[in-house]
């Protein structure tokens, strides 16, 4: 049996909407606005990552990394990158 691979997205929706629905909720407007709220916080999240400075990043990826859910890692493999020679553009990127 061929299993398909999920977006963590489509994952929370999908179990989100299994749980409300076995309680007897209608999950779509529920669903629908955690989706929303979680994108928008995610973005806000990585907005404020983004602007902090290198030894601040290096202490938050230490403890990320340390972290047992895969999407902290996730994270805190960026955070360590940054800064990086692999972080920079190509010197004739920008011709």
């Amino acid at each position: 049996m061929a299993r398909r691979v999920y977006t963590l997205g489509e994952y929370e929706r999908r179990l989100l909407s299994r749980l409300l629905r076995e309680a007897g909720v209608d999950p779509r407007p529920i669903v629908d606005r955690f989706m929303r709220l979680r994108d928008e916080y995610s973005a806000r999240l990585v907005d404020a990552l983004a602007c902090v400075d290198r030894e601040t990043a290096e202490r938050l990826a230490a403890k990320l990394l340390r972290s047992s859910n895969p999407f902290d890692k996730t994270l805190g493999a960026w955070l360590a990158s940054r800064g990086g020679p692999a972080s920079e553009p190509p010197p004739g990127l920008y011709v």
